[in-house]
């Protein structure tokens, strides 16, 4: 009999499970949709709901991090990016969105260059991460790995314009 009650007990947590993240999912869906309509208080809303109802929704950080820059909340920003990065370390869309605030807003560069480098540990073919390094480098004059590096984008994108012009300035 015990061992009927713990099946079926087991069953219903599943159950319940697969609810609760489907419930996440359209939370996460109407946080986007806000954003997409310029309504980042709103998209803050859905996000910070999801995070209170399961902290490990690394995604969620993401996104209202990125609705924090666009109020011009970048400490909160940050602190997002820090928390996606720290539930997902593997996660390389989260190094180079902190990278670029580091680098635009921080003006950082020892820092956004850290992160800038990790997206594409992470992901070698990240062509927005390789094309924001190739323009870093630019900036700071290195103008070698600026050309490797923009080289890198065209071999990835033939037809990203902007790694050609910076190739073409470095």
């Amino acid at each position: 009999m015990n061992k009927k009650i713990s099946f079926v007990f087991s069953i219903l947590m599943i159950l319940l499970e697969s609810v609760s993240a489907q419930e996440l999912a359209k939370k996460y869906d109407q946080g986007l949709s806000k954003m997409k309509n310029n309504d980042y208080l709103g998209a803050i809303a859905d996000f910070s709901s999801i995070i209170k109802q399961s902290a490990y929704y690394y995604d969620a950080y993401l996104q209202r991090a990125s609705c924090y820059e666009q109020i011009k909340k970048y400490d909160l920003a940050l602190s997002d990016y820090n928390m996606a990065i720290e539930k997902n370390p593997d996660f390389h869309e989260a190094y180079y969105a902190r990278g670029i605030l580091y680098l635009n807003i921080k003006k950082d560069e020892v820092k956004a260059l850290s992160d800038l480098k990790n997206a594409i540990v992470i992901k070698a073919n990240y062509s927005p991460a390789l094309l924001s390094l190739a323009d870093l480098y630019k900036q700071q004059k290195n103008y070698n790995q600026a050309i490797a590096t923009y080289s890198k984008v065209i071999a990835i994108n033939p037809n990203q314009m902007q790694a050609y012009f910076g190739r073409a300035l470095a």
